[in-house]
């Protein structure tokens, strides 16, 4: 029922000519809304064909990074570097123009362009966020009464909504405090001693050495960068001395970095890359020298020979580049059967499932390289894995070694990434010190700990640890880290 505040509506006239008059204002109101859906519908198509667009160049800017970051490894071309670095912006950039666009629309027409994999459509419900994160609280309470008749309110349930906050990184300064007391008996004096520090008589706390460590060495931010950083947060770090407090840090971890080493030199199986006992590498020049007299056998790598007929078949389609993959593929099937195992009873198995199979992939690559073009890249790749087929097979014999270096490629990939940091070390000596540093903090990681949490509470303690206890502090012994 209307109140008596609403507004009567207005007669209509009895003129014939009014009448038709608002009937025509009327179709021409309508017929404009009409127009003007049309060409929302319109935009709202073209904006939607726009993304659909872009998801696709997205797709193919990644299978091209994919492709280039395969390339980049084993190779010293700065060109890749700068291409996958080109990648990276574009995609970045699309992305970010994507979802601007998407927002724009009004809808979220990107999930629905492109058909999505299973596993992508289970992953797009809302994330659920890391449950270590400490929480606070914002309580939203609606007023303590019903606003419809004033009655108390009671709660009946509540609707929580989480979202991800960060606090950025503050400065805070520590003040070691030492009362000094006297004994009004015996005028004696009584001190605490002060707690020693990990560069003496310095600047920097365990924790503040273990960030700049961290954020050079891990996050791949150079020093003067940190040092731009630092002043913004109104803290005058100059680079040198923050180069003064690495390199005296670095002195100070040396014998734990050390201790790293002599643990992996007493085992007979090492993995390399373009970096005794059997020696895991790939098929850089600069390791003959160490296969020369016998001592060091080598052992190649499965994953850089599959890498070449894959990049082919990529590059032509060549379906004997497809054969040669899908026959590599069955010998990762087979090592990936045999986690778990003890190095003997691996060794029973490679020999009677894996060295059928390498014999057959021999077979097949002989004669394969009589029927094709001698100077093509498939015959290199070919010749690439033929000419180091003893090396390529010995994993066969030995249970404690694998198909493939791939347990080195991951290792350094953060030097990979960060190569313009230490690129440029400008001696020996500084080329040492990272690659002490990174020896420990890789370490750190394959043991599941957190590298700054490690760092801060070595470099705590380590100025006061006996020298012949160090290995107490190794990444697999250290105990009570916070």
């Amino acid at each position: 029922m209307s109140s008596i505040a609403d507004p009567l509506p207005a007669p209509l006239p009895n003129e014939v000519e009014a009448l038709r008059a608002i009937i025509a204002a009327q179709a021409a109101e309508l017929e404009a809304e009409r127009r003007r859906r049309e060409a929302s519908e319109t935009e709202l198509a073209a904006a939607k064909a726009g993304l659909v667009a872009k998801a696709l160049e997205m797709e193919k800017l990644k299978i091209q990074l994919a492709r280039l970051r395969r390339m980049q490894f084993g190779s010293s071309s700065e060109k890749i570097a700068r291409e996958i670095e080109q990648l990276e912006l574009s995609l970045e950039d699309l992305e970010a123009t994507t979802a601007a666009e998407a927002t724009m629309a009004g809808a979220e027409l990107l999930p629905t362009a492109l058909p999505e994999a299973p596993e992508a459509r289970a992953r797009a419900g809302r994330r659920k966020l890391p449950e270590h994160l400490p929480r606070t609280e914002i309580v939203h309470a609606p007023h303590d009464t019903c606003p419809s008749c004033g009655s108390t309110l009671r709660k009946v349930g509540e609707d929580v909504t989480e979202v991800l906050d960060y606090i950025p990184a503050r400065f805070t300064v520590i003040r070691h405090v030492r009362p000094a007391l006297s004994c009004r008996c015996c005028e004696g004096m009584v001190q605490a001693p002060m707690p020693s520090l990990p560069i003496e008589r310095g600047l920097p706390s365990a924790g503040l050495l273990a960030h700049v460590l961290i954020a050079k060495y891990c996050d791949h931010l150079p020093l003067y960068r940190q040092s731009a950083i630092y002043a913004r947060e109104g803290v005058e770090l100059e680079r040198s001395l923050l180069a003064d407090w690495v390199g005296k840090a670095a002195a100070l971890m040396a014998p734990l970095a050390n201790a790293i080493a002599q643990h992996v030199l007493a085992g007979s199986v090492l993995h390399a890359d373009d970096t005794p006992g059997h020696l895991h590498a790939d098929g850089y020049g600069g390791f003959d020298a160490l296969y020369d007299g016998g001592r060091i056998a080598e052992v190649a790598c499965m994953a850089h020979v599959r890498r070449k007929f894959f990049d082919e078949h990529v590059e032509t389609g060549s379906p004997l580049a497809a054969e040669m993959l899908k026959r590599i593929g069955v010998l990762f099937d087979i090592e990936r059967s045999l986690v778990g195992l003890s190095a003997e009873e691996r060794s029973l198995l490679r020999q009677a499932k894996a060295r059928p199979a390498l014999d057959e992939l021999a077979a097949f690559l002989d004669a394969t390289l009589l029927r094709i073009p001698g100077k093509g890249d498939l015959a290199k790749a070919i010749r690439y894995a033929r000419s180091r087929w003893t090396a390529l097979t010995r994993y066969v014999d030995d249970g404690r070694l694998e198909l493939s270096n791939n347990a080195a490629e991951r290792a350094i990939r953060p030097l990979a990434i960060g190569r313009r940091n230490w690129m440029f070390a400008g001696s020996d000596a500084g080329g040492e010190r990272a690659a002490a540093i990174y020896t420990i903090t890789q370490t750190v990681k394959l043991n599941g700990l957190d590298p700054q949490a490690y760092l801060r509470d070595v470099l705590d303690r380590i100025a006061d640890h006996p020298i012949n206890r160090i290995t107490d502090l190794l990444p697999w012994n250290i105990v009570q880290m916070p």
